[in-house]
């Protein structure tokens, strides 16, 4: 009979076979347990394509913003209030709503231009 394929419920139900020898064999135990934990499948992923993976999710395909700037100073502080639009990581557009004297300044981005 070919052994079951990995499965959460699989798992579980080794943990608890395990844990039932406890008060005979720790060591038994501890062996199994880093066998077990030894024997899964990896995802491959390294911590890079997971960062990715958050920040695709968090981004989405394109954005939408307004922020507020705070800029202080030991002589003077300043506020900026701005919109910004996102087309993934290679468009951008951030546009400049307040104060009266910056106000329709617009910083663009185009893959690595700016």
């Amino acid at each position: 009979m070919p052994p079951a394929p990995y499965t959460w419920g699989n798992t579980m139900k080794m943990v608890v076979r395990i844990c039932g020898l406890v008060s005979r064999r720790p060591r038994v135990v501890m062996l199994a347990l880093l066998l077990l934990g030894l024997a899964r499948p990896s995802a491959a992923q390294d911590a890079r394509a997971i960062v990715q993976r958050a920040d695709e999710k968090v981004r989405g395909r394109s954005s939408e913003g307004e922020a507020a700037i705070q800029i202080v100073r030991p002589t003077w502080k300043r506020e900026l209030l701005v919109h910004s639009w996102t087309l993934g990581n290679g468009y951008s557009i951030i546009l400049i709503k307040a104060p009266a004297r910056d106000k329709g300044t617009a910083f663009l981005k185009r893959k690595k231009e700016v």
